[in-house]
């Protein structure tokens, strides 16, 4: 994704772990890392009142909701759901509240795109 500066990435359904049915669609492209409207420094700068320190966001769905990676520990690496009708903007610090754990790698989360994401 370097390369291109963000990237599809297909299939794009997303389901949870222990259920059948996807409950979102990952939008295509994912963010860039130069230049564009939607480039993670942008991106990051633009959440970094929402999102816990420990997450950037690396793509979106359909209606605005966040998938972040884990860029410090203890989640280093892992990748999360976030929904923004789930989170409570206003607290001092942002929190967990609206995230949903959905691989414990990106390369575990790309692998199970189009079926059950393995959680941890």
């Amino acid at each position: 994704m370097i390369a291109n500066n963000g990237g599809g990435l297909t299939p794009n359904d997303i389901t949870l772990s222990g259920q059948s049915e996807p409950f979102t669609t990952l939008s295509s492209p994912t963010y860039g890392i130069r230049g564009e409207n939607n480039d993670l420094d942008r991106v990051y700068s633009n959440c970094v009142d929402v999102l816990p320190a420990e997450l950037i966001a690396f793509a979106e769905d359909y209606w605005g909701k966040l998938f972040c990676i884990g860029i410090r520990w203890p989640c280093r690496g892992k990748v999360y759901f976030w929904d923004h009708n789930q989170s409570y903007p206003g607290d001092e610090l942002p929190g967990w509240d609206g995230l949903t754990l959905l691989a414990g790698s990106f390369d575990a989360f790309a692998a199970h795109l189009g079926r059950a994401q393995p959680g941890e």
